[in-house]
């Protein structure tokens, strides 16, 4: 009984343009197929045409999941994680709860919660933001405090950082 399983595994994320650079990203590369990173209608509807699971997806920016049917992207249930969690065995989400959301996406931490709790998940809390590094701790304090503070403090000559 050694027959090989290969394991269906997808990148989803709603966001248009981090979607085209994570498929720019994967056609340079042996191991990532543009087909594996789709947008979570997408991934809906190509679930249920094959009349499969996929075994890991990964959601990226998951706040901007829909909470309600939206006709100009295809989507007619009312809820796109609840969808994907039915179509999928293994999910791990990246979720924003401080990022601006869309009326299309109106999500908070309660209305995670009560999606997710059911299936018992574990929680991670990710602090580093890379892209926003570079090599100036002064930007990230400034947008720290501007996020989290509601304050706008000074910020000095910044090198090599385009604000």
């Amino acid at each position: 009984m050694s027959h090989h399983h290969f394991i269906k595994h997808y990148l989803l994320v709603n966001h248009a343009e981090i979607w085209k650079i994570y498929r720019d990203l994967a056609g340079k590369t042996e191991e990532l197929k543009k087909k594996q990173f789709l947008k979570p209608t997408t991934f809906i509807h190509q679930m249920d045409k094959e009349q499969r699971h996929a075994d890991v997806v990964l959601i990226d920016e998951s706040h901007l999941l829909l909470t309600e049917p939206d006709r100009y992207n295809k989507f007619n249930q009312t809820n796109q994680l609840v969808e994907i969690i039915k179509r999928s065995q293994v999910i791990i989400l990246v979720f924003d709860s401080h990022q601006v959301l869309k009326f299309k996406s109106m999500w908070t931490n309660q209305r995670l919660e009560q999606i997710v709790s059911q299936y018992a998940p574990r929680r991670y809390q990710l602090s580093n933001q890379y892209r926003m590094l570079g090599n100036n701790e002064h930007v990230v304090q400034w947008i720290d405090n501007l996020t989290q503070n509601k304050e706008i403090s000074t910020l000095g000559l910044v090198d090599g950082f385009d604000f």
